[in-house]
């Protein structure tokens, strides 16, 4: 009798417990990407199941592997162009003193310049002519965007091949036979681990904005003339005049063509020498295709308007601290050179790393200053902190955007950026009782959503396990040629009746 007993409890448990074994990869490359996927390991191991992590070390710099539940399986990550990627990255907006170099400024001003030029991702130029006083100058466009996908490739295809090489790893990951694997799109080597595995349930994650230039296999259209683009340089919000829908347009188009024509053949270099030959543009997007989740590091109540599906998951905001833990604040400025900037100042404390939402949530913080990332930009709008954005790459713009909209933030251009209108910008947010006030609104409303995205994301991960055919989520959208998708055979059709009978 006992035993049938002990037989009939062990059955309601494993009725219960729906634990499954899931994989998700997370190289260890960029902070903000680390710790969104960490969060979502944490999540799901919270939610009853097994979680591994699979880690390239690729930045030594980087101290944390985002989780604190799962169990992380290292990999050696070694190529040569991760140095000049994370150089390039670094240069975006140099920090090597230049403008607090009294002699040079000083030297530059005696020369009396009729004009200056700098390229756009040199940025640092734009600050120098502020610097002294020449107003007049041009910008330049070189190659260095070329060159930073040229690192993509080297990266991708020495790293990626390295790891659908290693026998012994890809041995040790079949047998855990994991049910569910998750990766960025970002780092699209997860998905040919995932098949190299026989991995066959997946879902994906974007750890920025939707990347308009690879919405087509999740089934969201992209309408320029609306929606702001995540490119480079897109300073738009939702009411765009014409000139900035003209701009937006010629930005989408580059964007389009630098990642369908340049990077995506790059990234699927490895597939084709390691998986199989050929690996086509159209068959990487079936494989997203076939993701019935996308998890988006974004805040749905500050998302500008635009086309989306049951795919998609907003879940920004994860990252954020749910207490105050700190107990004292000053001026706390992270800062990971070792120089004398600033030590002169008994209320500024300069730290290489800090518990950025810990000091978020607490009670006297009264402003943020941030490149406006989408992980600080979510911690912030959750502890109700309003922000002073400076943004300097990649989706960083139009993030700034969403929460200047919403009057939780002050934008500076990066080229624009002076000590007299960071000052303005810092007594703005401070003083300025509105944004405070909008700040803890959002703040509110969004505490209400963050638990409802955790358990969305256990949700998300039980479906993806048990659907069966994922088609069932397809659009038919993405079967559509340009013919059909704007209508021109529907306009065509009259017209051509009418002058046939005219």
């Amino acid at each position: 009798m006992s035993s049938a007993l002990i037989l009939s409890v062990i059955v309601l448990l494993s009725s219960c417990c729906e634990g499954h074994k899931i994989l998700i990869y997370s190289p260890k490359l960029f902070g903000g990407h680390v710790g969104f996927m960490g969060r979502i390991a944490d999540i799901l191991v919270g939610a009853g199941h097994e979680v591994v992590v699979l880690m390239p070390e690729c930045d030594g710099r980087l101290k944390t592997n985002g989780t604190q539940l799962a169990r992380v399986m290292r990999t050696n990550c070694s190529f040569d162009g991760l140095r000049e990627m994370l150089s390039f990255l670094d240069d975006i907006w140099p920090i090597n003193g230049l403008l607090t170099d009294a002699e040079l400024i000083g030297r530059l001003k005696k020369e009396h310049f009729d004009l200056g030029i700098s390229e756009v991702f040199s940025s640092c130029g734009f600050g120098i002519f502020e610097k002294i006083g020449l107003q007049k100058h041009l910008s330049a466009f070189n190659t260095e965007i070329i060159e930073m996908y040229d690192s993509d490739k080297k990266i991708l295809n020495s790293n990626c091949g390295g790891l659908l090489t290693d026998a012994e790893l890809i041995g040790r990951l079949k047998k855990e036979h994991f049910d569910l694997g998750i990766s960025e799109v970002f780092s699209s080597c997860g998905f040919g681990i995932f098949e190299k595995i026989g991995l066959q349930k997946h879902l994906s994650a974007f750890n920025t904005e939707i990347f308009e230039a690879i919405t087509e296999p999740f089934g969201i259209s992209y309408n320029p003339s609306y929606v702001p683009g995540k490119a480079l340089l897109s300073y738009s919000n939702d009411m765009m005049s014409f000139m900035e829908r003209v701009k937006n347009f010629v930005l989408f188009l580059n964007t389009y063509v630098i990642i369908r024509f340049m990077a995506v053949p790059h990234v699927l270099q490895p597939f084709e020498e390691h998986i199989r030959q050929p690996f086509t543009i159209v068959e990487s997007f079936e494989t997203l295709s076939k993701c019935p989740s996308i998890f988006i590091n974004a805040n749905l109540l500050l998302e500008f308007p635009r086309e989306v599906n049951s795919r998609i998951a907003f879940v920004g905001g994860l990252t954020a601290s749910r207490s105050g833990s700190l107990t004292e604040i000053t001026f706390i400025w992270k800062y990971e050179l070792d120089d004398e900037v600033a030590s002169d100042l008994p209320n500024v404390v300069k730290r290489k790393w800090i518990p950025q939402a810990g000091l978020l949530g607490h009670r006297n913080m009264r402003a943020f200053v941030s490149q406006c990332g989408a992980n600080g930009m979510g911690e912030s709008v959750y502890a109700g902190v309003p922000m002073v954005c400076i943004p300097l790459f990649f989706d960083q713009m139009r993030v700034a955007k969403k929460v200047e909209k919403q009057r939780i933030a002050v934008v500076i251009h990066k080229q624009n950026f002076t000590a007299k209108s960071f000052q303005w910008a810092l007594r703005t947010v401070v003083y300025d009782k509105s944004y405070s006030v909008s700040a803890r609104r959002m703040s509110a409303v969004t505490k209400d959503i963050i638990i409802p995205m955790e358990e969305e994301i256990s949700r998300r991960a039980r479906i993806a396990i048990k659907m069966k055919k994922v088609e069932l989520l397809d659009a038919g959208y993405r079967k559509l040629n340009c013919l059909k998708f704007f209508y021109i055979d529907v306009i065509c059709i009259p017209l051509i009746l009418i002058i046939l009978l005219s």
